[in-house]
């Protein structure tokens, strides 16, 4: 797959087994769209992270380095998707597959638009969630090949005194 023409909120991790940065952002989705499509980057090939074969398109995303992996995590408006250290796929494959994916929006009851990954390791990631009008800090267990939201760590309120003013922003 060839660069795309522009990508947005780029993030790019160093590994050290490898020569140059590993590149991620958002490319464009459908018109009149706030989201996009998910690019994953190396040495000027790039290829789109996936939930399946057809294109999906993604709200917000964030990468997370440990040790010598790195966890991306993508959300829509009702999945989370996640992939453990993808690998750039064969040039006749240009979507690389998500690992897992979660129903988030029913387990938590919010459509979330924004994600940061806290922290992450081999087992589990510790996520910030922009949703509606909460901020929920969860906490997913990444063992034995199963992914789920083990725990909601803490709810923070949007937006206080109902003006529509957010106001409180936690910080990590």
């Amino acid at each position: 797959m060839t660069l795309p023409q522009q990508l947005r909120d780029i993030e790019s991790i160093i590994q050290s087994d490898l020569d140059g940065p590993l590149v991620f952002g958002m490319g464009e989705g459908p018109s009149k769209s706030i989201s996009g499509m998910l690019f994953f980057c190396y040495e000027g090939s790039c290829n789109s992270l996936t939930v399946s074969t057809k294109v999906v398109f993604f709200i917000d995303y964030d990468v997370q380095a440990f040790g010598n992996s790195f966890l991306v995590v993508a959300l829509d408006l009702t999945k989370m998707s996640f992939w453990v250290k993808p690998a750039l796929p064969p040039t006749q494959n240009p979507n690389i597959v998500a690992d897992y994916i979660i129903e988030y929006s029913q387990e938590l009851g919010y459509s979330c638009n924004k994600i940061q990954i806290v922290s992450a390791n081999g087992s589990a990631a510790n996520m910030l969630l922009g949703c509606s009008s909460s901020y929920l800090q969860i906490e997913v267990s990444l063992n034995q090949g199963s992914l789920q939201i083990s725990n909601i760590l803490n709810t923070f309120n949007k937006f206080i005194n109902c003006a529509g003013i957010n106001k409180f922003k936690p910080v990590f």
